[in-house]
């Protein structure tokens, strides 16, 4: 007993799955398969937000920076200041923290990516707890003391 598969029923089952996808995109498709757009912004957090950091900020300022981190209060002023006279608009939606730790338990369901700029000693600290996190990370090297 051989089952054929006939160009008819090909083209019925083939007019019913595009009426389907049809159907699923005009009424919008379940939030568990929808995916983000490639177009959409990532939400930044900068670690060091000034010396090196100010690297960073122009970068993260184009994307969406959602928290700053510096545990010097005068250069988190500056840097404040730079973001209100370069990037209108930006500084009221940033949130900024004296510790990174702090700032990832308080933020770490918004942040999709974090710059690391922070003195050597401190960027393994910082850099595993963002990657245990499942965020991207940009650190500057070195990561660690020796190999």
């Amino acid at each position: 007993m051989s089952s054929r598969f006939t160009r008819r029923e090909f083209l019925k089952k083939s007019v019913g799955v595009a009426v389907l996808a049809a159907g699923a995109s005009a009424m919008g498709t379940p939030a568990i398969l929808a995916e983000r757009s490639p177009n959409s912004k990532l939400n930044m957090a900068v670690i060091g937000a000034n010396g090196r950091g100010m690297a960073h900020v122009p970068v993260a300022a184009s994307e969406h920076l959602v928290a700053m981190t510096d545990i010097d209060d005068r250069r988190m002023a500056s840097t404040l200041d730079w973001l209100d006279k370069n990037c209108p608009g930006v500084r009221p939606k940033v949130k900024t923290y004296y510790d990174y730790r702090k700032m990832f338990d308080q933020m770490h369901k918004q942040v999709d990516a974090v710059l690391i700029a922070i003195p050597d000693h401190s960027h393994a600290c910082a850099t595993m707890m963002a990657i245990k996190l499942g965020k991207h990370v940009y650190c500057e090297k070195p990561l660690t003391h020796d190999i």
